[in-house]
């Protein structure tokens, strides 16, 4: 993967490469400007967890927060200045005639208007949506920064993380195409006439795409692997090992879910 050629490819719009060596210990992060000033960020990190970061401080969330405060934020709109709520291990959230105050378990506070405090709710609850699989070639981040678009992370030949960046439309055609393969595939198995390689081209806005799967299929074959390249050039591209191949479909069709494509 040259240098010339990424640059070349992020001229598409869709493919970048971070500078750093190494996957980065946070997949993902969401933040929410404050009109009062800073942001307050939530990020998913590779070994599953999530946290928030204000002003330096950090909570972990836990996956009771991940599953409750995104509703519990967006019922407080009903509320009467005034009124609060505590949320154990996350801090005391109290509706005030500006907006919204949030003090942190941490000690730190914050003032949020209500938009913000729609989109603090949206974050938390996208959050989960960026994994961290293991491809059986190395990990592989799958991650949702924009509603509108999914990215995809992995080293490069040279230990640098490549980023490739898809269209909700483009990820629907590669995993469609995925699909297709495997119906291709448990078709000829029937028929006793299946090939060693099943493959198909789709077009993304990256570029031509090849998807394409080698051995059965299913995992259960020593050297089954899928890949999925583009047509032209090496800019990036994923290669995923059978007995992966279930971890890393419910990556991808994950951030589908969470962004509702």
């Amino acid at each position: 993967m040259a240098d010339s050629a990424i640059r070349r490819a992020a001229g598409r719009g869709g493919i970048t490469r971070r500078p750093e060596r190494g996957m980065p210990n946070t997949i993902a992060r969401l933040s929410v400007p404050l009109k009062s000033g800073g942001t307050i960020d939530i990020e998913r990190h590779g070994d599953g967890t999530t946290t928030l970061n204000h002003n330096g401080r950090r909570i972990n969330l836990t996956d009771q927060h991940i599953n409750d405060l995104p509703g519990d934020l967006v019922i407080a709109d009903d509320w009467d200045s005034g009124d609060s709520e505590d949320y154990p291990g996350f801090g005391r959230l109290t509706k005030v005639t500006s907006g919204y105050r949030i003090d942190f378990e941490n000690g730190g506070s914050a003032h949020l208007t209500r938009r913000e405090l729609t989109k603090l709710s949206q974050a938390i609850e996208r959050a989960p949506s960026a994994q961290r699989v293991e491809t059986g070639y190395g990990p592989l981040d799958v991650f949702a920064n924009d509603p509108n678009k999914a990215t995809i992370r992995h080293l490069g030949d040279d230990g640098r993380p490549v980023e490739v960046t898809f269209t909700a439309s483009a990820l629907g055609r590669i995993l469609a195409a995925y699909g297709e393969l495997l119906d291709d595939i448990d078709i000829d198995l029937d028929e006793g006439t299946r090939r060693p390689t099943y493959s198909k081209t789709v077009s993304t806005n990256v570029g031509r795409v090849r998807v394409e799967i080698t051995g059965t299929g299913n995992g259960s074959g020593p050297d089954d692997t899928i890949l999925i390249v583009p047509t032209k050039g090496y800019d990036w591209g994923m290669a995923i090992s059978g007995p992966n191949s279930r971890a890393w479909y419910d990556a991808m069709a994950g951030v589908r879910e969470y962004l509702n494509w």
